[in-house]
């Protein structure tokens, strides 16, 4: 939403529908059924090539802080202590992940030809796969090593999601965002 009202775009003549998974929306952007959709910037490197589509938003450009990878569980999910231990993992995994894909380019490739959602991808030329990793890594700043999960970032963002109407009614953010998990996972990883 914020970057449709710094454009001076009326919310209330757009029509926004839900479409999950990028490879479906974009699926919908190229057979002309939608015409503007959020995908990955490598799919969306893919459709500018051919001429008929262009970029008009970054967000890593729209926001200060711009959060690609947020964990989600109920309050008494993360009350059991062994729950917490299995998240301090998680977000311990995800940071090496985010740690290795900014700096390995060969570690990156592997992962992106056995994970990528396409099977084209498992044959995608390495200076292909290596552009997308240097592009993710430098511009977009995809893997902040710590994962840049401060309450501070969500303050800001909180405005965002009432106007996107993601969020309505008054919302304790101190009660609802927990850096403790990320603040437990970024120690043991110091020390180790």
């Amino acid at each position: 939403m914020k970057p449709l009202k710094k454009r001076g775009i009326d919310l209330k003549k757009v029509n926004v529908i839900a479409i999950g998974g990028s490879g479906t929306r974009l699926r919908a952007l190229v057979a002309g059924k939608i015409d503007a959709v959020p995908i990955h910037i490598d799919q969306a490197q893919e459709l500018v090539a051919t001429g008929k589509f262009r970029i008009l938003v970054e967000p890593w450009k729209e926001f200060d802080n711009f959060l690609g990878e947020v964990w989600i569980a109920s309050s008494s999910w993360v009350s059991n202590p062994q729950n917490q231990r299995a998240g301090i993992d998680l977000l311990k995994a995800v940071m090496l992940g985010f740690r290795k894909a900014d700096q390995d380019a060969g570690w990156y490739a592997s992962a992106y030809r056995k994970y990528g959602t396409d099977a084209s991808m498992q044959k995608d030329p390495g200076s292909k796969i290596e552009d997308i990793r240097i592009m993710l890594a430098q511009t977009v700043k995809a893997w902040p090593p710590d994962m840049n999960h401060r309450i501070e970032i969500y303050r800001e963002l909180l405005p965002i999601y009432r106007d996107a109407g993601a969020v309505s009614g008054n919302v304790d953010l101190d009660k609802v965002v927990d850096v403790t998990l990320v603040a437990q996972a970024l120690k043991e990883l110091d020390r180790a």
